[in-house]
């Protein structure tokens, strides 16, 4: 874990895990409240013996005082982000929720996992890239509004969204696994519920009410992430990215890419590059 943004009100860390599991899974405590994105690899959170599996369509949300347990079910480890509310972030949460007429919760989320479009995940990345290359040390604010900004989506702005029922859960999750393995090759609703044990028809409607999403497009937003961070990461070809991450064409990529993120892979690239060579 690499501690990227330290201040009074959150801070940021990356955070990369072999993905091996706690002998035992013996329970951690958390002792703050804080918000994890997945940027990379599937694994599960267990708090209270309630699980949430954590992929990067997923954002995690973290009571504080509490104890929890991590799993990590598919191979590979992972790559997270993850945002720290410090007290005095709390207390101007609960303010916000106090100002808004939502009152005051004892819990600072009322949710474990929250689905995550693709502008909320495009705003956390450039926060953590921004961070990354010392941002912070010339202009504080420019992390801090928008890292507010992040915080307000994923949890005020949830407060009211109902849990999936627990069978649904349960389901999705096998559901989820199974796309994390082999989301970069062709996938069939028919081979997903075979794997699972039920119908297709009855697949695409719990996954869709757990999830909030359809399967097409939770394999497509993973095709999408992958590509983005492969994107900052290696100095590939777009044309062989789009191809590795799963897609059938460049052609196909950028306009999938422009539809999440609203702009194509090549603008993407440009700007992330532009900034780096600004900061670092």
């Amino acid at each position: 874990m690499t501690r990227v943004l330290s201040g009074p009100l959150v801070s940021i860390d990356d955070w990369c895990c072999a993905g091996d599991d706690t002998v035992g899974r013996h329970a951690e405590w958390c002792g703050d409240d804080r918000i994890v994105i997945t940027r990379r690899g599937l694994w599960e959170l267990d708090i209270d013996d309630v699980p949430s599996i954590a992929d990067a369509t997923t954002a995690t949300l973290w009571n504080r005082n509490t104890e929890y347990r991590i799993r990590h079910p598919v191979r590979g480890g992972d790559q997270c982000t993850i945002f720290r509310l410090t007290a005095a972030g709390t207390r101007a949460l609960n303010d916000e929720r106090e100002w808004r007429g939502s009152g005051h919760r004892a819990a600072t989320f009322a949710r474990r996992a929250l689905p995550l479009d693709g502008a909320t995940y495009l705003l956390h990345r450039t926060l953590l890239r921004a961070a990354q290359c010392g941002a912070a040390k010339d202009d504080p604010i420019a992390l801090e509004e928008p890292a507010f900004e992040l915080i307000r989506r994923l949890c005020l702005d949830a407060d009211h969204v109902p849990e999936a029922a627990e069978g649904n859960r349960d389901l999705a999750a096998r559901v989820q696994e199974i796309i994390a393995r082999g989301f970069t090759e062709p996938l069939s609703v028919e081979f997903i519920a075979k794997s699972v044990g039920c119908s297709p028809f009855h697949l695409s409607r719990i996954f869709r009410r757990a999830t909030g999403l359809t399967l097409h497009r939770a394999i497509i937003r993973l095709r999408l992430r992958e590509g983005l961070e492969r994107l900052l990461d290696e100095p590939l070809q777009i044309s062989r990215i789009a191809l590795d991450v799963g897609f059938a064409s460049h052609s196909h990529f950028t306009d999938a890419f422009r539809n999440e993120y609203g702009q194509s892979p090549q603008q993407f690239r440009v700007f992330a590059k532009t900034f780096r060579y600004r900061r670092c």
